[in-house]
């Protein structure tokens, strides 16, 4: 099947075969059926979202004090800010037909987010605010590079600066905004679940305060890794507290899994995922009594924050994680028992089926085609047929879980609300070619990309994104239609190739 035999088996009608992979995320919404899951954790459902972490394309974390490119400062790269070179990417995003933005970093020290968000938000763009990594580091006292207060209650000033922008002086949320996100891969990053249920009770604390009512408290989630962590691979890992949590996750399972595999590579019995998710969901039923958190670096004391809910579980998470497996494999794991349902029975008000969406899903050129073993992957080794590959891969993905988002009915309480397609945003010398050498290769347009921070204009080095790739490899169109000054690994979807 071709990319647009299978766009006319979603019901979606190609205007021109110039259309770009941005057009295979044009769902078509299907109507929803009756659920259990309340309304306000599955408003977003199909969720067609991209994994956005605007960076310009000579970021280096040294030049910019940071890496929060989503606000007034840097309008160039989300929005056009009237001059030559502005990347526009919320147009290309809603041109796409998305309708979420999974953000990775957000530093309240930014003042002006109010523009990005009133931008996504006029182009029908809904937003994830993330609570990041940074918080989970600022806990334990480790931001390198940054000589930052460390502790529980830095951490709370970091959530509540952030509220802020949310919530601005009252007790709405500002309309783009659709959830919270908490970190990103926890599991993978050695950050203690109980550091997760403590920013939501941070968030519920600050809506406590504020008066928030409860139909304007929004969802949270947690974007988890695709890993299994059975117990030899938890082994030098994790840190003690950790994988304590994850080993009594572990043991939850099997009370309605009895007799599989948790400790070994083989057989593959435990789903990928679940047991970092149990884990928060432990920590969040925790902290229905936990409500004090402490560190060394609290010498003021502890930080005091509001009590789970007993239905928090039920009535606001929303669970996410991060594969990247074919579209038969997402398939057996969003609609088998034996899967992603396995550690949900519903015997307490904390292991309910929660929905569930793919945080960042897709397939790269290094996976696609990889290097020998010992060997460094080399860019140039993913020729045409491996950008084809790549792309059926991909397109697979979309062909096989968008019909599950789309219609309710096909999951159990329609429970599966859609994916975000992850692009890759690291700019390295590794994955970087120079601007003039990649236009002279592709035959792009060529154009200048401005960055505010900077005094004077400059010509980026780029950084070849799969999904452009992809698209252009399907498409057989090696020109964007409207110049290259938006860079490949920020425009995932949108472009129209000549």
């Amino acid at each position: 099947m071709t990319m647009f035999a299978a766009l006319e088996a979603f019901g979606i009608h190609a205007v021109s075969r110039r259309a770009s992979l941005a057009c295979v995320l044009a769902f078509i919404a299907l109507p929803v059926a009756s659920q259990s899951i309340p309304p306000n954790l599955t408003q977003l459902r199909p969720i067609r979202c991209i994994a956005y972490d605007p960076k310009p394309s000579d970021f280096r974390q040294d030049a910019y004090f940071d890496s929060d490119f989503f606000n007034g400062d840097f309008t160039a790269i989300w929005g056009d800010d009237g001059q030559p070179g502005a990347r526009n990417d919320l147009k290309t995003f809603a041109d796409a037909k998305l309708n979420l933005l999974h953000l990775y970093d957000w530093n309240a020290q930014r003042v002006n987010h109010t523009s990005a968000l009133d931008e996504a938000h006029a182009k029908g763009l809904k937003v994830m605010v993330p609570i990041s990594n940074f918080t989970a580091s600022t806990i334990v006292g480790e931001t390198p590079g940054c000589q930052c207060p460390w502790g529980y209650q830095a951490a709370f000033k970091i959530v509540s600066g952030i509220f802020k922008q949310v919530y601005g002086e009252g007790t709405t949320p500002h309309p783009a905004v659709a959830m919270w996100g908490i970190y990103n891969e926890y599991d993978l990053n050695r950050v203690n679940p109980a550091d997760v249920a403590f920013v939501a009770q941070a968030i519920i604390t600050l809506e406590d305060a504020a008066g928030v009512p409860a139909a304007n408290r929004l969802p949270m989630t947690a974007p988890v890794s695709d890993a299994i962590w059975y117990a030899d691979a938890r082994k030098g890992a994790m840190p003690r507290d950790m994988n304590a949590a994850f080993e009594r996750a572990a043991q939850q399972w099997l009370v309605t899994n009895p007799g599989k595999n948790v400790t070994t590579p083989q057989p593959v019995q435990l789903p990928g995922a679940v047991l970092a998710i149990l884990a928060i969901a432990n920590s969040l039923s925790d902290g229905q009594t936990k409500t004090s958190y402490s560190s060394k670096f609290d010498v003021d004391g502890p930080a005091n924050v509001s009590a789970i809910p007993a239905d928090f579980w039920k009535t606001r998470w929303i669970a996410s994680s991060n594969p990247f497996r074919d579209g038969k494999a997402l398939v057996k794991y969003i609609t088998s028992a034996e899967e992603f349902q396995s550690a949900f029975p519903g015997t307490t008000a904390f292991n309910t089926l929660p929905p569930l969406f793919f945080g960042e899903m897709g397939r790269s050129q290094k996976d696609t085609r990889p290097p020998p073993p010992g060997q460094n992957w080399d860019p140039a080794t993913c020729d045409a047929t491996c950008k084809n590959e790549q792309a059926a891969w991909v397109l697979d993905q979309i062909d096989s879980t968008a019909p599950l988002a789309a219609n309710a009915a096909s999951t159990p309480q329609g429970y599966f609300l859609g994916s975000c397609f992850f692009q890759h945003t690291l700019v390295d010398a590794f994955t970087v070619l120079a601007f003039d050498e990649q236009r002279r290769n592709r035959n792009m347009m060529p154009a200048r990309h401005r960055v505010e921070a900077l005094e004077n204009q400059v010509q980026p080095a780029v950084e070849l994104s799969y999904f452009d790739e992809a698209a252009r490899s399907v498409s057989g169109r090696g020109q964007f239609a409207h110049g290259a000054d938006c860079c490949f690994q920020l425009c995932a979807f949108g472009h129209t190739y000549r």
